[in-house]
């Protein structure tokens, strides 16, 4: 009637590896743009909760615990030329970003990253925190 079943063996064989959270990325974006996979140019973190990373950022400016009020267009990092970018690469969130860059090369090419912080309306610890990777070509 219809195809056999594949062992667990083959299944593990057909499903690719993922093993961080740069592998689910890619492998998502890849599937929906295809031969457009290499455009990649913007990762967007919306509401960082990530306790390490908020503290990251807050050394990064040099500022006390969710203390960071800086409104649209924030303030951008140049990873190539600034320890401040280096740091929030760094970071627990800004990891995952270096991952999807070196883990894709092939595809996406030799890139550099740009962060750009800002923060939403001033609401102390609950403050919003907001950064944009921007994936740029070298």
């Amino acid at each position: 009637m219809g195809q056999p079943r594949p062992t667990p063996q083959e299944l593990r064989r057909m499903i690719p590896r993922m093993n961080r959270w740069s592998d689910i990325v890619w492998f998502l974006w890849a599937k929906k743009t295809g031969q457009f996979a290499d455009d990649l140019r913007y990762i967007v973190k919306d509401n960082i909760v990530n306790k390490p990373t908020r503290s990251v950022i807050d050394q990064v400016f040099g500022i006390p615990p969710n203390t960071l009020e800086l409104k649209w267009p924030g303030r951008t990092f140049d990873v190539r030329n600034s320890d401040q970018g280096k740091a929030l690469l760094g970071s627990p969130l800004g990891s995952g970003i270096a991952w999807v860059v070196a883990d894709n090369k092939k595809v996406l090419g030799n890139r550099s990253v740009k962060i750009t912080i800002f923060t939403g309306e001033p609401k102390g610890k609950d403050t919003k925190y907001f950064a944009i990777f921007e994936l740029v070509r070298v």
